[in-house]
């Protein structure tokens, strides 16, 4: 069996003879629960489903990525043998030194450069960038997607297995209890706002579980009508830039038009999105960890944005694997010259013995100037690294999330100074709450949507919460009540602008435990008299 993991639209223009086409995103191929039997879900070509299904049969396999030259490079390779393994399949495994790029050198021969559809398989539409119209003949965009251009006038139903951000949620989501702190378990549950009061007091695991469960609905069936091109649906809904998955991190990870970043310039794509809510003045900037070819594109955002402060939750390598490339190398991007100023290694847990193991982060301060703009100051922009923060995990305490979140104020109030003013004596309970942010702040970690999605819900939720204690009384009714749900309202709200932002019930539990630990650290609260 030979096997091409490279993205659709590399295989789509040529491929290995006999290849089959399995690109299986890094979200789930790391996933022990997304198995063979998923993967197979996932396949549009029958023939290619059929010919998968006898792997078992298969004296050798043999995998292929683009260019790959060491085990160290080839980790997709390696996870997706293993997957086999794991399932009793003895055989022997191979993977292609140097790739598709170094077999086509050598082997011409053995290319096949034909229409990758076989007879009688529907063609896939086309989704062109800016609104223009979708025109049938094109298979460059399909992947892991039915998206068939039918004769009949009834709409597409794309199947819900075949939506790869929501595989999670077939067969249910599971429960994971919320971890209540010790000092909110009796008396100080009284001064909980009602909607965490009702959590705290009912089967929370299973609550939880049916709100994150319906999140996750409402995203599949966005995500049906995006694909559905006979289907009439909102603006807001339209997906963006699928031709451009070879500057993604995945492939399938595609973004809204409506709050997609367009960069200034030459470049006109970059994995960004704007997020915020309604109920609270934060804005920000939720992106990919920046791929060596977009680096260029990733500081001219932050130059044209205004952004001061980057957030960075995640370490450049995780388990050999490369989770984020080290974009903030002093060094000329266009006409961008970055130059590192200072780096702190600051503690996120006061009461740590010193040594290797203590939470931390990494602030760094830079300068960026504009050689097209000499007339413009230098402008200092500050990153903030949390590296202990693991792929599809949790860090190992909420409190070090709400430690980030306060270095982050900090990093922001800071930006307008002489100097960094880095503090972790800022208590997020005297912050204004109602203080405008005026420039956004980046926030990433490699995709852009698991870890950064959690970390902007909890600091949105602990905002509004602020607010709601300030202005007791107000023109806005959700400032005056306390029973709707701020997190789920808040990771609904983000799923409508970038996919799929606080991806796994995990990290949705997680924003409930870190709002709930920041509550039990305030003094005693006065939530005023406010509608049920």
């Amino acid at each position: 069996m030979l096997l091409d993991l490279r993205s659709y639209l590399r295989y789509s223009t040529s491929r290995i003879q006999g290849a089959i086409h399995l690109c299986i995103p890094t979200t789930l191929r790391k996933r022990s629960s997304f198995n063979l039997q998923k993967l197979s879900e996932t396949f549009i070509n029958e023939i290619d489903k059929d010919r998968f299904a006898r792997w078992k049969e298969a004296k050798y396999i043999i995998v292929y990525d683009t260019n790959s030259h060491s085990s160290m490079e080839a980790t997709s390779a390696a996870d997706t043998v293993n997957k086999f393994v794991k399932e009793g399949w003895r055989g022997h495994a191979y993977c292609i030194k140097g790739g598709f790029v170094a077999f086509a050198a050598a082997h011409p021969e053995k290319i096949d450069y034909s229409n990758v559809l076989p007879p009688g398989l529907p063609q896939c539409i086309s989704v062109i960038r800016g609104g223009g119209s979708s025109e049938p003949g094109s298979s460059a965009l399909r992947g892991g997607f039915k998206c068939p251009n039918p004769a009949q006038a009834s709409p597409v139903t794309t199947s819900f297995t075949e939506i790869r951000q929501n595989m999670d949620l077939i067969g249910g989501v599971g429960e994971i209890p919320v971890s209540i702190p010790a000092v909110l378990q009796s008396e100080g549950r009284q001064s909980l706002p009602t909607w965490l009061k009702i959590l705290v007091s009912e089967d929370s695991a299973k609550l939880i579980s049916e709100r994150f469960l319906a999140i996750g609905e409402a995203e599949k069936e966005r995500m049906e009508k995006a694909l559905d091109h006979t289907s009439s649906f909102l603006e807001p809904t339209k997906l963006a830039c699928l031709e451009k998955g070879q500057e993604n991190w995945y492939n399938n990870i595609w973004q809204y038009d409506a709050t997609r970043v367009n960069p200034v310039g030459s470049c006109d794509y970059i994995n960004a999105s704007y997020i915020k809510s309604s109920r609270s003045a934060k804005r920000y900037i939720a992106t990919q960890g920046p791929l060596p070819s977009t680096f260029q594109d990733f500081w001219s955002v932050v130059w044209d944005q205004d952004v001061r402060v980057i957030v960075l939750l995640t370490a450049e390598s995780e388990g050999g694997h490369v989770n984020c490339h080290p974009y903030w190398v002093d060094g000329r991007y266009g006409s961008l010259v970055l130059m590192k100023k200072w780096e702190r290694r600051v503690s996120l847990q006061q009461n740590y013995p010193n040594g290797s193991s203590v939470p931390h982060m990494i602030v760094r301060g830079f300068a960026l100037q504009n050689d097209n703009q000499p007339f413009h100051q230098m402008r200092e922009i500050i990153q903030l690294q949390f590296a202990s923060w693991p792929d599809f995990g949790t860090p190992a305490y909420p409190a070090h999330i709400l430690a980030l979140i306060e270095y982050t104020y900090a990093a922001v109030k800071s930006t307008g100074s002489q100097k960094p003013g880095i503090t972790s004596k800022m208590p997020l309970s005297l912050l204004n709450a109602s203080e405008q942010v005026e420039r956004p702040v980046v926030v990433h970690c490699s995709a852009g949507y698991d870890r950064t999605g959690t970390f902007c819900c909890v600091d949105i939720v602990i905002n509004m919460i602020l607010r709601q204690q300030i202005h007791q009384q107000s023109d806005k009714e959700w400032m005056d009540r306390d029973d709707e749900d701020l997190i789920c309202q808040v990771v609904s709200g983000f799923r409508k602008q970038r996919l799929p932002m606080v991806q796994n019930l995990t990290q949705f539990v997680l924003c409930y435990d870190t709002v709930l630990e920041w509550i039990s650290r305030q003094k005693p609260l006065v939530w005023g008299k406010r509608k049920a």
